[in-house]
């Protein structure tokens, strides 16, 4: 038990994130050193002075195209509890 961690979910020392996009009482686990983010596009950054004009304001938006690859299938696990 690690006093520093008070809150935090994990499992055998590993720590855990939850998703409303699981379905509840499933588990995926993988291995991240064999997860990969990948770029997909080039970022694009679009910056807008004028729109607030009227005071000391920049409208900054900034789009990217990423992907995630797994290398190694078998080191995504998923587990249903009964």
């Amino acid at each position: 038990m690690d006093a520093t961690a008070a809150g935090q979910r994990r499992v055998l020392g590993v720590q855990v994130h939850s998703s409303p996009a699981v379905t509840v009482g499933t588990i995926w686990a993988y291995d991240q050193q064999r997860v990969w983010t990948v770029l997909r596009s080039d970022v694009t950054l679009d910056v807008d002075r004028s729109r607030y004009f009227e005071s000391d304001r920049v409208a900054v938006r900034a789009t990217m195209r990423v992907g995630f690859a797994f290398g190694h299938p078998q080191s995504v696990v998923r587990i249903t509890a009964a």
